[in-house]
């Protein structure tokens, strides 16, 4: 944790701001950090994410008391993908972001869950199966 969080770019904070300004799920505006007060005109705006788009099977998993995520925004996500097999709601009051790495209780809580869906997906063929939402067990 001393170098934490080493690789993120400010930018990553910047764009995740203008997220929550915004209340959309958009690409980065860089327009803020380039032009002067002064010359920010027009209506070009950053376009939203096609999430209508996205093929691939997903899985949410989130935690009540995470501080990068509300579970609003994972519910709106949620209805926003065409493709979630699963969202799962972590079971502990005081999980948070932070824990779903470095929590004492990961394993139980988050790690064997995932590692249920991988295996289970890789016995029934694969990303291209999509039966195995109903193996898994809340």
């Amino acid at each position: 944790m001393g170098h934490y969080p080493a690789g993120s770019s400010s930018n990553c904070f910047v764009h995740y701001i203008q997220e929550i300004l915004s209340g959309k799920f958009r690409e980065f505006d860089i327009r803020p950090q380039l032009l002067p007060i002064g010359l920010r005109v027009g209506n070009v705006e950053p376009l939203d994410y096609p999430l209508h788009m996205v093929t691939a099977p997903v899985v949410l998993l989130y935690a009540s008391n995470d501080w990068m995520s509300d579970t609003r925004d994972v519910s709106r996500l949620a209805s926003s993908l065409p493709n979630v097999m699963d969202t799962y709601l972590v079971p502990q009051g005081t999980f948070n972001h932070l824990d779903f790495m470095y929590g004492i209780h990961s394993n139980t809580l988050v790690y064997e869950r995932i590692f249920s869906i991988l295996n289970l997906n890789s016995r029934l063929g694969g990303a291209g199966s999509y039966s195995w939402r109903s193996y898994l067990t809340k």
